[in-house]
């Protein structure tokens, strides 16, 4: 399908390769035409969307001297270090702790927080755009009862310019002033180590570019990714379901996933 209700448009989607589309100076995460578009938005009285499947501020804390990463006692997996809470987290456990102020391999200083979670784009947003209204959702903010939807309130009274968030975002809301989603690193998704990987990636990027103009105004999607070329990406440019299901079950069949097998 090429039209959603009353016949509007979907959005075009454009890939923006992180190794050669040139950056937004003093930013990590962000490249220049995303910040034209976010800065273009907001001189209309517009809405924007960033997208980020990650929470947290940073999602490695490793030593800068021996290279140890700091891993949950229960899950063996990167912790994840929450700015706001001050403490590492596990996102599959909940085991928190303190950010040691040695390494407790080698005794060098505190470990580094590295990577980006979407407190950091938050924090990045503030100083890219100090006069503009940033929200920020994710199950960290979302934490008390109701406030899932007095944030859905606050968005379409317009009282947010920008609005940051996780797969919370793609689950068919509607919001009538958001004409630009952002993807901040599509490669999030596609980098975990499973076979749905793409199939997911397809799914939640294709929800949040149908945020885009579902009002009267025409929306737009940018992609940031390291991986371009991929199909899961290039489908999602095409708004073809049916092109990527013929191809990801080409795929699956080569590699003996299921449908095609077992995986117990």
């Amino acid at each position: 399908c090429s039209t959603r209700v009353e016949q509007r448009p979907l959005p075009p989607v454009a890939i923006l390769d992180l190794r050669a589309t040139p950056r937004q100076a003093g930013s990590h995460f962000f490249t220049l035409p995303l910040v034209q578009a976010l800065r273009e938005t907001l001189a209309r009285g517009e809405q924007a969307l960033l997208f980020l499947n990650r929470r947290g501020y940073a999602n490695l804390t490793r030593c800068g001297t021996c290279g140890e990463v700091l891993l949950c006692t229960q899950c063996s997996i990167a912790l994840t270090w929450h700015q706001s809470e001050r403490r590492l987290l596990c996102h599959r456990c909940d085991y928190s702790q303190p950010l040691p102020e040695a390494c407790p391999a080698c005794g060098a200083g505190p470990p580094a927080v590295l990577g980006m979670g979407t407190e950091r784009i938050e924090q990045e947003v503030a100083m890219l755009f100090p006069d503009a209204r940033v929200l920020r959702m994710d199950s960290d903010t979302l934490r008390r009862r109701g406030e899932l939807e007095r944030m859905m309130e606050a968005i379409r009274a317009h009282r947010y310019d920008f609005v940051i968030g996780t797969q919370v975002l793609s689950k068919g809301h509607d919001f009538p002033l958001i004409t630009l989603v952002g993807a901040v690193l599509a490669d999030v998704s596609l980098n975990i180590a499973d076979f749905r990987a793409p199939e997911r990636t397809f799914q939640i990027l294709t929800q949040m570019a149908g945020r885009a103009g579902r009002g009267e105004r025409p929306g737009q999607v940018l992609i940031q990714t390291y991986n371009p070329e991929h199909y899961a990406l290039v489908h999602v440019q095409g708004h073809d379901t049916r092109a990527f299901a013929e191809q990801e079950l080409v795929l699956r069949e080569r590699s003996a996933s299921p449908p095609f097998a077992s995986q117990t």
